[in-house]
């Protein structure tokens, strides 16, 4: 089956995220000039991310899920904090020996620091809460973990290993990376 490898190694950001999806999209359309098929089945996508956005987080876990590829996700570093989201899109999910996975509670950047109303202090709460509780949701549905144990992770601010990450369900397996020989390597 033939596989296209991408590597993300970068913070979520809005514009991040974006150009990756992109870049994704337009490796999983290229076409084998010969038959005009689909020229990949399979995305195999490397991450070591800090984390960052969860709006953007969500929005690539989303649009990855509707490729019309499988996705493989390979942990080759860190998967941090909003940056689970993204590799819980792979329907197989690996982690390297020497990488680890961040859960800590989500965070907001007032832009302001006088003047911020507390309608804007309350909104804010909302938000957090929304979305912390989206994200203990999402790694429950994909793992051996209760929301309510992924939730206390957050909140303890949790690292957890490759080999805690298989126990739970998390990655199927610890293994190293490596490229097949004559593979196609896409950096985006």
């Amino acid at each position: 089956m033939p596989t296209a490898h991408i590597s993300f190694c970068r913070p979520l950001t809005p514009d991040t995220a974006t150009g990756f999806l992109t870049g994704c999209k337009i490796v999983s359309s290229e076409l084998d000039q010969a038959t005009k098929k689909p020229k990949w089945t399979t995305l195999d996508i490397s991450i070591s991310s800090g984390g960052g956005d969860v709006v953007s987080s969500f929005g690539l876990y989303n649009e990855l899920k509707g490729f019309p590829v499988d996705i493989t996700t390979r942990n080759s570093g860190a998967v941090d904090s909003a940056a689970i989201m993204p590799f819980l899109a792979g329907r197989k999910r690996y982690a390297c020996a020497s990488s680890a996975f961040f859960f800590h509670q989500t965070a907001w950047s007032f832009p302001s620091q006088n003047g911020v109303s507390m309608v804007t202090v309350n909104d804010a709460g909302e938000w957090l809460s929304h979305y912390q509780k989206m994200m203990a949701e999402l790694v429950a549905s994909k793992t051996t973990l209760k929301a309510d144990e992924v939730h206390q992770l957050m909140l303890e601010g949790r690292i957890m290993t490759p080999q805690e990450a298989k126990k739970c369900g998390l990655v199927d397996d610890v293994v190293e990376f490596s490229l097949p020989a004559g593979a196609r390597w896409h950096q985006l």
